[in-house]
């Protein structure tokens, strides 16, 4: 985002405004009534996002430590209904507020194709509030977001009216990732997902291949925000920690070529220094 950008939001922000300029850098506050949303740096060259102590998206241990306790003994069949448990109870620490960074940041360096008007479908499993979903409709692709909590198309329902599409559509539907939902006979171009593969058991990652073999098109791309990186393999998540070689080998193993990874300039302030972004294409 460019401080142009900033000042050109909607009205329904109850205030922007610069709080620091020096050294060609502009601090802005971008607020929702009655809470600080997200703060961000936006530099002439390199922009990073800082979030402020009391934003959801920071994870303190207090709250890491409530996640890990509340998935601990759940087997493969009880991890559906953690994540609605927790919908229930208010409790989404992984909640940022605003779309993912690097997401945006790929776009704008045209690492993404763009959706060509809505020609083109684009999926994000395990969406949340779908702030993903106005990114990828932006740049032109027919959005579906995928999450297993009833709550979450309402949600983005309450996003969407904040920030209207500039392009083409976008929607959530709930259901499993791994079973039938909505959308789910289809195939698409592309594919985002972010903090859906460390959200799982790594057990269950070659599943998650075959899915993703099933859902993404021939010749169609599986967009995948590495994260954490370093986290040892063997500590309790989620997140769990990944690895690069963990997604090359089991994405291979289905039909996927990786045709780029890096590390995005632009990243979310707890992702930092343990987030790359792999491009795959699906042969």
């Amino acid at each position: 985002m460019t401080l142009a950008d900033a000042l050109r939001l909607p009205s329904s922000y109850e205030g922007i405004s610069k709080v620091d300029i020096k050294q060609q850098e502009s601090v802005i506050v971008l607020a929702y009534p009655k809470k600080i949303t997200s703060l961000y740096t936006i530099a002439s060259r390199k922009p990073n996002i800082i979030m402020p102590e009391n934003n959801p998206g920071v994870v303190n241990e207090e709250i890491r430590a409530k996640l890990l306790n509340h998935f601990k003994e759940k087997q493969h069949e009880e991890q559906a209904q953690g994540w609605i448990d927790l919908w229930k109870n208010d409790f989404k620490p992984w909640d940022k507020g605003f779309p993912c960074p690097e997401l945006e940041d790929a776009f704008e360096k045209g690492k993404i194709e763009e959706g060509d008007n809505g020609k083109k479908t684009a999926l994000v499993p395990g969406c949340g509030h779908g702030y993903d979903l106005v990114t990828l409709a932006n740049a032109g692709y027919t959005a579906v977001g995928l999450d297993i909590a009833p709550q979450a198309p309402e949600k983005f329902e309450e996003y969407l009216a904040q920030n209207p599409l500039k392009s083409s559509t976008a929607k959530v539907v709930v259901g499993d990732f791994y079973g039938n939902f909505p959308e789910s006979e289809k195939q698409f171009d592309l594919v985002f997902d972010y903090t859906f593969f460390c959200a799982m058991p790594p057990s269950r990652r070659p599943d998650w291949a075959q899915r993703m073999s099933e859902l993404v098109k021939k010749g169609g791309n599986l967009i995948c925000l590495e994260f954490p990186l370093g986290k040892p393999a063997e500590t309790q998540g989620p997140p769990w920690g990944v690895t690069e070689e963990a997604y090359a080998e089991i994405l291979s193993a289905v039909g996927f070529k990786r045709l780029e990874r890096y590390e995005p300039e632009k990243v979310h302030e707890i992702g930092k220094g343990k987030t790359m972004l792999s491009k795959w294409v699906r042969d």
